[in-house]
């Protein structure tokens, strides 16, 4: 957007706009062509939640983070790091799952959230209704989800979901 403003002679004057419009021009001025990349304050934990969510997003083997070569570019980037202050997979794999119940949390949250929705609308009995293509599998799957449903005192039979 910025680019094709430039090229037709087009001048961005909002005042909100500014900030995003020089850091965007900064960055395509260095040949750069990412979008801007926020720097965060180091911090032991930052540095190991952004270890893992570079690990987490890029699909990396836990375990890169023992590479020696990465592991150097770490102490040089940061003179007073030590390696010792670099986490080690083990830490990296906990804080990995920590991160993980976490997400599984907030999606706790909006589902809850959802399910009120469809409750408050009448959706929750078109819910729920299996074939039985492979029935040994989803008979199974009907039986795990008329227990959880049962438990949070959700109405639910699973002969009933079940399509014959």
């Amino acid at each position: 957007w910025v680019e094709s403003c430039d090229q037709m002679n087009i001048e961005i004057t909002a005042k909100e706009a500014r900030p995003f419009v020089d850091s965007f021009r900064s960055g395509a001025s260095a040949g750069g062509t990412q979008k801007h990349i926020p720097r965060r304050n180091y911090t032991r934990e930052a540095f190991r939640d952004a270890i893992c969510e570079f690990l987490i997003s890029d699909d990396q083997a836990i375990n890169t983070i023992e590479n020696p070569k990465l592991r150097a570019i770490f102490l040089m980037l940061k003179r007073d790091l030590k390696d010792s202050d670099i986490p080690h997979r083990n830490l990296i794999r906990e804080r990995i799952m920590e991160m993980w119940e976490e997400h599984l949390d907030a999606l706790e949250e909006e589902f809850a959230v959802c399910y009120y929705f469809f409750r408050r609308i009448l959706l929750t009995y078109p819910l729920g209704y299996i074939t039985m293509d492979a029935a040994g599998n989803n008979d199974t799957a009907l039986q795990y989800m008329e227990r959880q449903l049962r438990f949070r005192r959700i109405p639910f039979s699973k002969r009933q979901a079940r399509i014959w």
